[in-house]
């Protein structure tokens, strides 16, 4: 599945966090609901512009925080990233794979 690339945003400002979630009201209770699509990452970016982490959304919806202490992600050229080693959705989830130049494979 191809992925796609959703603008940088800086952790700390609520500019072009709309292309990753939205806050909805689940009765009293205000839920965060991820709206990009699946195969979407983002870059997440510190407000002195070094990266914080990547957001991912796998190809059946799951989301995960890409940090540095288990991953190398890799940013090409093109915008695309590739991420190694592969990815295990965290939280009982069981997708399994990669994601190489932007294409995710499980």
């Amino acid at each position: 599945m191809q992925g796609t690339r959703i603008p940088d945003v800086l952790r700390s400002s609520p500019e072009g966090w709309e292309r990753w979630e939205r806050l909805a009201h689940r009765g009293a209770e205000r839920v965060r609901q991820t709206i990009a699509p699946p195969g979407a990452y983002m870059k997440v970016l510190k407000e002195n512009g070094e990266v914080w982490c990547w957001y991912v959304r796998a190809p059946d919806g799951a989301v995960a925080t890409i940090g540095f202490e288990r991953h190398t992600v890799a940013e090409h050229d093109d915008g695309t990233i590739t991420v190694s080693p592969s990815i295990v959705m965290p939280n009982g989830n069981r997708w399994h794979g990669f994601l190489q130049r932007g294409v995710w494979s499980g």
